[in-house]
């Protein structure tokens, strides 16, 4: 059976079907992490000039939120005035 010529063809097929697949989630992925931390620096750079130096804490909260969180966070970061604000946001998104 695995000298057919079929078997073959039907193995080579699933092999690069699978290949294909494996490449495209891979390449969705790596777009979807480097798209997060070009959204992240600008994010932490902004804060920093605005705020000052951002604490480990926040920091680390900030690598915790997803793509589209970070998104809202875009839309809504010239509205904050103080940091604590800030950490407000960010304490909201943890609890929904």
């Amino acid at each position: 059976m695995r000298e057919s010529v079929i078997y073959q063809d039907i193995l080579q097929e699933g092999l690069q079907e699978g290949w294909n697949k494996g490449w495209q989630k891979g390449q969705q992925e790596g777009w979807q992490k480097g798209h997060m931390e070009g959204e992240l620096r600008v994010i932490t750079r902004i804060f920093q000039q605005k705020f000052g130096p951002l604490d480990d804490e926040l920091q680390e909260q900030l690598h915790q939120l997803t793509l589209a969180q970070l998104e809202e966070l875009i839309e809504h970061m010239f509205a904050f005035q103080e940091i604590s604000e800030v950490k407000l946001w960010l304490q909201s998104k943890r609890n929904t």
